[in-house]
Parts: structure tokens; C-alpha cells; sequence
């Protein structure tokens, strides 16, 4: 089951590089006060997975852009990319 928390780091760090497709989806959507009015967010797409049921793999993957097969089958490992920066993926 993937980790409670996708990432982890610092504010500044993690607004300058986020690392986690969750993370850059999550910032995506957050409208922008220097972006031109009227441009529309971008949305996560998909369903959240069903918490109920079984997980297999990353939860994250029927909506991730970078899925792989193996992220379908395996927990993404957590791992520190910079210090204090760590991602699950």
C-alpha cells in the first residue's frame, strides 16, 4: 500500500521540484495569480481508488501519466532524492 505521504521536503523545495505525479497534479491545479485571466485549472483525472477493496500496487496509477507496468503490481519505494526530499515513486 502505497505510503500515507507521496512526498515529503521542504515548502520551498517542494514548490521549486515537486517530484511525485500526485504532487505536480496537486500544484497544476491551483490557480495562479501571475497566469492570464480566464485560464482554466487542470484537474487530476480518473477516480480516486476505492479504499474499501484491495490495493495492488500504486494507488495512484489509473491516473499517473508516467505509469508504469511494475507500478501496477508493486509499492513504489521511498526514496530521498535530494535532503531532506523524499518522493514514493
Amino acid at each position: 500500500m502505497l505510503p500515507s505521504c507521496v512526498e515529503k521536503a521542504p515548502v520551498d523545495e517542494l514548490y521549486a521540484r515537486p517530484a511525485h505525479p500526485y504532487t505536480i497534479g496537486l500544484l497544476n491545479s491551483l490557480p495562479r495569480l501571475d497566469a492570464p485571466t480566464k485560464t482554466k485549472l487542470q484537474a487530476i483525472g480518473c477516480l480516486p481508488p476505492n479504499l474499501l477493496g484491495v490495493l495492488t500496487g500504486c494507488p495512484f496509477a489509473p491516473r499517473c501519466s508516467f505509469v508504469t507496468e511494475i507500478c501496477r503490481k508493486q509499492d513504489p519505494p521511498v526514496a530521498e532524492i535530494v535532503p531532506a526530499h523524499t518522493v514514493a515513486c
